[in-house]
């Protein structure tokens, strides 16, 4: 039987995407082969890999690694390349025997680009070392958890008091694993040039979702906006400023549990399955081992 590979670049183990798509999906992977028979091994690039079904993280995109592309191919491995929030480019595609894609857009995206490729709908879970939370809605608490770059105006919505920004090294040296609870409302407004020409997935909503919280977002990101729906009411305006975001978030304070708020929450509370580990071994068995576009790769 094939044994199905994920695939990371070597020196990449410790960034956030290679820890939950690429060590967390091997253990999904893993949870949706039992009882297949089929073995599922996490590798890095430089190993030598002959016959498996081989999902490729995007960290094997990079320069130093995507060498292993068709030596991969030449030892009779299929490829399932994951392209996350890398662009898509046509000289790796076609390295591809199929795709996983990480939101709608780029599920659609690439079965219209590569017709005749399979493409395996995955959208991006939650960080499953996460506990699950119900929240806590005594009062307003809204924070970003992540790297400054990756957020727009957080300095001014920081210093106007609404909102705590929270680094998150891999050690929790800050404790921020423990207040991501702590926070009902979490600030996901990525700045536009993370949206253009990229297929972003909506990461930070499915962790929101998963300890009981809301997110405010920017309606031009396309993956939350399908998500929540095109009246989702903590939706800040396409490329809004600094002053703009201020007055919103205060509008949302003041009207701290309203009905906009159960709105949002209502609207946020289905991320919290489609993020679940239980959702994503169902996807992934159903696309490997049921019907699924390369369940007959694994025959």
């Amino acid at each position: 039987m094939r044994e199905i590979a994920i695939v990371i670049g070597r020196g990449h183990a410790r960034a956030g995407s290679t820890r939950l798509r690429g060590f967390q999906l091997a253990r999904l992977c893993a949870e949706s082969a039992a009882g297949t028979g089929h073995e599922v091994r996490l590798r890095w690039h430089d190993e030598p890999i002959a016959g498996a079904l081989g999902i490729v993280h995007k960290s094997v995109l990079l320069p130093p690694y995507r060498d292993a592309l068709p030596r991969l191919r030449a030892a009779g491995c299929l490829l399932l390349i994951d392209f996350l929030d890398m662009l898509v480019r046509p000289g790796l595609a076609r390295q591809a025997d199929g795709f996983i894609a990480c939101s709608r857009a780029q599920a659609a995206h690439l079965r219209e680009a590569y017709p005749g490729r399979p493409v395996i709908d995955l959208p991006h879970h939650a960080d499953l070392d996460i506990p699950e939370s119900p929240g806590t809605w005594d009062a307003w608490r809204c924070g970003y958890f992540g790297d400054p770059a990756n957020t727009a105006h957080l300095d001014a919505v920081v210093a106007a008091g609404l909102v705590i920004a929270w680094a998150t090294p891999v050690r929790d040296e800050n404790g921020w694993r423990a207040a991501l609870a702590r926070h009902n409302l979490h600030y996901a407004v990525r700045p536009r040039s993370m949206l253009g020409g990229r297929f972003k997935p909506f990461t930070k909503g499915m962790l929101a979702a998963r300890v009981g919280a809301v997110a405010v977002v920017d309606e031009s990101d396309e993956e939350a906006m399908a998500l929540l729906g095109a009246d989702y009411p903590f939706a800040m305006p396409a490329d809004c400023d600094a002053a703009t975001l201020v007055q919103r978030l205060s509008e949302m304070r003041s009207g701290f549990g309203d009905a906009a708020w159960q709105l949002a929450r209502s609207r946020m509370e289905p991320l919290r399955r489609i993020g679940s580990a239980a959702h994503q071994v169902a996807l992934l068995r159903e696309a490997l081992f049921g019907e699924g576009p390369v369940a007959s790769w694994l025959r």
